[in-house]
């Protein structure tokens, strides 16, 4: 906020005097990495000495990640002044402490960016939330387990040609597919117990030929 006086002046003007003028100013880094660590002046006090030094190390962490991609996105920094966004990073704090894998600092800020795009969908807002209260807990496995199984029934190629079409799904997943994929029943189980899925509905998991079999049928013909 800004305060000062002027004088207009001209030919054939009258001078005018403003006591005061008020300039808004947005927010901006400085000011997003105040309120960022506002926020988290809430936790501190849950944690030991011992554990604040790691909570803290975790948190920043996460602060890094966070702070370039909102102000990569235009307008993104001015959700630090809205309420809900700030109850959301407290929690996205909260579960950035708790957690040691580097990658979930960077999912965390992801959600973030995305509630800032979508969040006048309810619907999205919720599932973040949710989403942001588990990151620490989902394992690897069943995350990645998670990403391709919502890959493979979502995303399909549109090219409407065959060796594109496969390239594509080639490229596609060998992003997403960084580890070994799992087995069994144990991990849709632990999805289960998050919530993240309810194992009634998702049913018994169809084999990729089954998928495109059909998905693909079109680019064969």
């Amino acid at each position: 906020m800004i305060s000062k006086q002027t004088q207009e002046g001209g030919d054939g003007s009258t001078n005018i005097q403003a006591q005061q003028m008020v300039l808004h100013v947005g927010i901006d880094e400085k000011r997003a990495r105040e309120v960022f660590q506002e926020m988290n002046l809430q936790l501190r006090k849950d944690y030991t000495r011992e554990a604040l030094e790691i909570a803290n190390s975790r948190v920043a962490e996460f602060e890094n990640s966070l702070l370039p991609k909102m102000q990569s996105v235009e307008g993104a920094l001015e959700a630090f002044s809205d309420p809900s966004f700030q109850l959301l990073l407290v929690d996205a704090q909260k579960t950035a402490a708790c957690t040691e894998r580097p990658a979930d600092y960077d999912l965390l800020s992801e959600l973030l960016i995305h509630r800032f795009k979508k969040g006048d969908n309810r619907v999205t807002r919720a599932g973040i939330s949710l989403a942001v209260e588990i990151i620490d807990k989902i394992s690897d496995e069943a995350l990645l387990g998670l990403t391709v199984a919502h890959s493979v029934a979502n995303f399909f190629p549109a090219s409407g040609e065959l060796k594109s079409g496969l390239d594509t799904l080639n490229r596609l997943f060998g992003k997403i597919i960084y580890g070994e994929l799992p087995k069994g029943q144990e991990w849709l189980d632990h999805l289960d117990i998050l919530n993240t899925v309810r194992l009634n509905s998702f049913g018994s998991l169809k084999k990729l030929q089954d998928y495109y079999s059909g998905g693909l049928c079109c680019l064969i013909q």
